[in-house]
């Protein structure tokens, strides 16, 4: 009798998560949208999405730390859902929920590949003006991380008290219109220096005017905030109704643009609606996921910089003032 190995299909999204957002009451299935294909899938199974054998490794170490997060942090999710309640700093639910989405962030198979993606043009930059290099086709190699994830947890456990000023609301959609979310879910964004700063991320953990946006459930989203920028509704109110479809449209566009590969929802979104969603995000999708720019040294033409940075999404995005 073959036996299934323990814990091999590990999720970078987490089940407790998507099911959210499942098509049905049992919360066995959900409603996909694979972007590559420009395919809609009805009722693809939860357990199979999100997922991929051994992506932190045959090690069971952080899939049994991040499943006690997961354990933690769905209770958290629950009072939401249930309650309406708004975690308040410096309670445990909301280092606990802000620990969760950061970890969220780095954990997915999209972060991965967009550390993989700076570390293979950072190394690329450096050795395209080496003597040593002359003779090799730079284009047919590809630098990478031995294990992509493990190395971007292990960067962004050191991060979070960095984000404790971060304010949050939980914004409540009364329109008709639902949440969708994603294999991407987390949405780093900043409206503050979208413009004020063309180049470059302007995304980091610490930078001012960060947002950090997650999908909580078809009716609740998650956004924290840096309150020394914007105003987010009442000052004295957690809770924030959202009653205008095209904010509610424009969040969806936001989270298609920020997926990888699927975005996921319920069958409260139709096929002519996801499509339409889908049509208005691809022009904001990111071409590449990271970029590394030489800098010649005015004074010593043996001398540069190299600038390394993801590539964030930009697409003018009005909605906290």
């Amino acid at each position: 009798m073959n036996v299934m190995p323990e814990k091999k299909n590990q999720h970078f999204v987490p089940q407790f998560y998507l099911k959210n957002f499942a098509s049905n009451a049992n919360g066995k299935t959900i409603n996909i949208f694979n972007m590559g294909a420009e395919k809609l899938i009805t009722d693809g199974g939860v357990k199979q999405q999100a997922s991929k054998d051994y992506f932190y490794g045959k090690d069971k170490m952080i899939e049994d730390g991040l499943g006690e997060l997961e354990t933690k942090s769905s209770l958290v999710f629950r009072k939401i859902i249930k309650d309406s309640y708004v975690p308040k700093y410096p309670s445990p639910d909301y280092i606990l929920l802000l620990a969760f989405t950061v970890f969220l962030t780095a954990r997915t198979e999209f972060f991965s590949d967009v550390q993989d993606e700076m570390l293979d043009k950072m190394v690329k930059r450096i050795f395209e003006q080496d003597p040593r290099s002359q003779g090799i086709d730079l284009s047919k190699v590809r630098v990478r991380y031995n294990n992509p994830p493990v190395f971007s947890l292990a960067v962004v456990k050191d991060i979070i008290p960095l984000t404790m000023d971060l304010n949050l609301k939980i914004l409540v959609n009364k329109t008709e219109e639902v949440f969708v979310t994603s294999d991407n879910p987390v949405i780093r964004y900043n409206q503050f220096l979208e413009k004020r700063k063309p180049f470059g991320s302007n995304v980091a953990f610490a930078v001012k005017g960060l947002e950090l946006m997650l999908p909580i459930s078809p009716t609740m989203f998650a956004l924290f905030y840096d309150s020394s920028v914007y105003k987010v509704g009442n000052k004295k109110d957690d809770l924030v109704v959202i009653d205008r479809t095209t904010d509610i449209r424009s969040l969806n566009i936001l989270s298609c643009a920020n997926a990888y590969k699927n975005v996921y929802f319920n069958h409260d979104i139709s096929e002519a609606v996801m499509r339409d969603m889908y049509a208005q995000a691809k022009s904001y999708r990111n071409k590449h996921k990271a970029s590394a720019d030489r800098y010649q040294s005015v004074a010593d033409k043996s001398d540069s910089l190299i600038h390394v940075y993801s590539e964030d999404l930009r697409m003018n995005l009005q909605f906290a003032t």
